[in-house]
């Protein structure tokens, strides 16, 4: 054991003066995961409320008018809206147009009037053909608003024609409805999916992307060592040969636990990314490295020459990437066959790791941390056994 720790100690000096380590294993991965980030944006605060710039001119004053205008100051309380109080029409088109606001609504002089008496009266909006959403949600809330309306003039008309109340008494009784509120109210309530949040799901499948790349390094100085001839050297010492693929390994899962939990703690002071109890994640990274430098002890293993060697291990870690849902999300909230393609990569086992423990607690990820663990240490037992074979080349 001591002559592996010897090559462990070897190995980790000789990849600390590799700045190709420093950009795979760090920079490359903080970079892409900014830029993603930017790119798609929002990703670090998915449950952001969504805020409207709006305007209204009331040019009516009345009571029907001050409901509606109540309304939207009610809104503009919850943080729906960015609400502006305009003077006339012309200052709402003006607003628009210069794109101050993406829609206004225009109250008209008599609206209140026309309401009692039973006469059409029209709510206007002005909005931005540029901002389709916040058109969307302004026509949609002055006709909610004119349907209300509606309905207590004709209430008012109702109770008239049947004789319940006189005609002089048709403007109170459309205020009364108007102002009764609604029978019954819709309340819409979140459900907890599970899901991972956006940015730490992209964070986590870049991160562990490059680390495929980081842990296939010291596996690849099989054959550096090779060519050098310093392996010959190894191979006459007296030594055990198991000891130097097993040392090369253990400096594999060393750079990759470092490198993963570097970008951790980065991501995580930098762009707020979630990644639950430090021990569990620490547990997920330590699994997910192991998992990867068990995988890539096979194309290491076969690999004759270096280049060779670094084409078949790209390979490998872009084919994993594909089926993990790093780049474009396989499985939707049905599943399915490509769901359960992911579950065969240390992706998609991390990703489960790391969405059991933001929703519940350490003991929740276990599973996907045996899993790992189990995918690395088979897969590795293959890509040794290669590896000692190829010692005797």
């Amino acid at each position: 054991m001591r002559a592996a720790l010897l090559v462990l100690v070897k190995d980790l000096r000789t990849a600390v003066r590799n700045r190709t380590l420093l950009v795979l294993g760090f920079l490359a991965p903080l970079g892409l995961a900014f830029v993603f980030n930017l790119v798609f944006g929002g990703l670090g605060d998915p449950d952001a409320p969504v805020t409207f710039d709006v305007g209204v001119a009331d040019l009516d004053g009345g009571d029907v008018a001050a409901g509606f205008t109540d309304l939207l100051a009610d809104l503009a309380a919850d943080g729906l809206l960015d609400l502006r109080e305009l003077d006339d029409e012309a200052t709402a088109r003006e607003a628009v147009e210069d794109g101050d606001l993406a829609a206004a609504w225009v109250v008209p002089a008599g609206f209140s009037e026309s309401v009692r008496s039973g006469r059409p009266v029209e709510l206007l909006v002005v909005a931005d053909v540029d901002s389709p959403t916040t058109a969307g949600f302004a026509r949609h809330l002055a006709e909610r608003y004119s349907a209300g309306v509606a309905t207590s003039s004709l209430a008012a008309q109702v109770a008239v024609a049947t004789g319940v109340v006189e005609p002089a008494a048709a403007g109170t009784v459309a205020e009364d409805v108007a102002g009764s509120g609604t029978l019954a109210t819709l309340e819409v309530e979140e459900a907890d999916t599970g899901s991972l949040p956006p940015l730490t799901a992209l964070t986590a499948g870049i991160t562990l992307f490059f680390v495929f790349f980081t842990a296939g390094l010291p596996t690849v100085s099989i054959i550096e060592e090779r060519t050098q001839g310093t392996l010959a050297r190894l191979l006459v010492a007296p030594v055990p040969s198991w000891s130097i693929t097993a040392g090369k390994v253990l400096a594999a899962v060393v750079l990759g636990v470092l490198s993963l939990t570097s970008l951790m703690g980065a991501t995580t002071l930098l762009m707020g990314v979630e990644w639950g109890p430090p021990l569990g994640a620490l547990l997920l990274a330590t699994a997910a490295v192991v998992a990867a430098a068990g995988i890539m002890t096979i194309p290491g293993g076969l690999a004759r020459t270096t280049e060779q060697a670094g084409n078949v291990q790209a390979v490998v870690a872009v084919a994993f990437a594909l089926l993990g849902g790093v780049f474009v999300p396989l499985s939707g909230p049905q599943g399915g066959a490509l769901a359960t393609l992911e579950l065969l990569t240390p992706h998609g086992w991390f990703h489960e790791g790391l969405r059991a423990q933001l929703h519940g607690s350490v003991t929740d990820a276990l599973p996907a941390i045996g899993v790992l663990l189990a995918m690395g240490v088979a897969t590795g037992a293959v890509g040794l056994s290669i590896a000692r074979r190829s010692l005797r080349r």
